[in-house]
Order: C-alpha cells, then sequence, then structure tokens
C-alpha cells in the first residue's frame, strides 16, 4: 500500500470516529447503493486493514481518538448518547481492540490532564493536528473517503477451442458443451463421427 492510499484508509477510519458507526452505513447505504448487511460488512473491512500496533502508532487517528473520547465524556451527561463511541469501534474492530483503542485514549488523556494542560487547549491541539491531516493529504487523490475494494469476482471462461469442418472447412469455436456444429454443410452433431473404415 502506497502512502497515498494509506492517508486515505486512515483519513477514512477517522472519518467513522468522527460521524459514528450508524451514521456511517446510512452514508454507504445512500450514496454507494449498499444493504445494510453490506454496509457492515464494508466498513468492518476497513477496520481489518492495519494491525492495532499500526493505529497505536498512528499520530492522527490517535488524536482523533482522544477528542472523540473528550466528546464522549461530554456526552456521558446524556445518558441516551453514552458509550457510543466504544459501540462504534467495535462496530468497525471488534469488541477486543475496541476495548484497547477506548483505552488507549483514555490514557492519554489522562497523561495530558496529569500533566497540568488545559483540556481546552489539548483539544485545539488535537483539532488542529486532525486538520492539517486531512488537508496535507495527497494532491493525486480526489476520494475524500474510501472502502477496501475486494473487486468484482473474475469470472473464468469456458475452455474452448477452434474446429474446422471436415467437409467445407469452416471454423467454428467449439467448447465441451457443444452438441451441434452448423456450417455450410448444415447442422451436424459434434463432435463430429469419423467415418468408418472398412
Amino acid at each position: 500500500m502506497d502512502a497515498g492510499d494509506r492517508h486515505l484508509f486512515v483519513q477514512s477510519i477517522m472519518t467513522v470516529i468522527t460521524l459514528g458507526h450508524e451514521k456511517m452505513l446510512a452514508i454507504l447505504q445512500e450514496t454507494n447503493e449498499l444493504s445494510n448487511e453490506e454496509a457492515r460488512v464494508e466498513l468492518r473491512g476497513l477496520g481489518g486493514i492495519f494491525s492495532e500496533v499500526d493505529l497505536l502508532g498512528d499520530a492522527d487517528f490517535m488524536a482523533t481518538l482522544e477528542l472523540a473520547f473528550l466528546y464522549e465524556c461530554v456526552k456521558e451527561k446524556a445518558p441516551k448518547e453514552a458509550n457510543t463511541l466504544i459501540a462504534d469501534l467495535t462496530a468497525l474492530f471488534g469488541p477486543v481492540l475496541a476495548e484497547k483503542f477506548y483505552a488507549a485514549a483514555a490514557n492519554r488523556v489522562e497523561k495530558n490532564m496529569e500533566s497540568g494542560h488545559p483540556v481546552v487547549h489539548h483539544i485545539n491541539q488535537l483539532t488542529h493536528q486532525i486538520t492539517s491531516f486531512v488537508k496535507n493529504r495527497p494532491k493525486s487523490r480526489h476520494a475524500t473517503f474510501a472502502l477496501p475494494r475486494h473487486g468484482k469476482p473474475v469470472r473464468q471462461g469456458v475452455e474452448t477451442k477452434f474446429v474446422e469442418c471436415p467437409d467445407c472447412g469452416v471454423r467454428k469455436r467449439c467448447d465441451a458443451s457443444t452438441k451441434y456444429f452448423r456450417c455450410k454443410c448444415g447442422k451436424r452433431p459434434y463432435p463430429f463421427q469419423k467415418p468408418a473404415t472398412a
């Protein structure tokens, strides 16, 4: 995967975390004409592109995770919306990685608070970092969101061969299921019967 693709996929994961899994599902269903289940599978595939180590080491991903965690802390006062981040992470990465990412974000926020930095200053830093990440994407990339495409299955053709009519010389493509051969001589059963030798 080249740097441009990596940047785009990390940005896509960040978008899902920022918007929320359910909202992203609705957008995918509408724009890509996917069913709910197909959209879920695509987003789950997006979560499987990078390893845990890759994402924990990615400063931009972690900045998004921290910002989402801080937003989650503010939302916990509204019980309806509490723990949406863990649900979004679970839908994207599965329960084990979701817990690890959630804990990593909590630890980073806790360390920042212990160092005495004001939360507002930290939020501004994170927002600036994420904004510069999005603005500095490779210029050759036009998309702002990408799903891992597995490609359409390649249809394997039927093995064929050219066969020549023994009487008139017309060549036709035939396969194992060909039953008749049509040519100037008319419609004849295929494969051709060898003339009986006496």
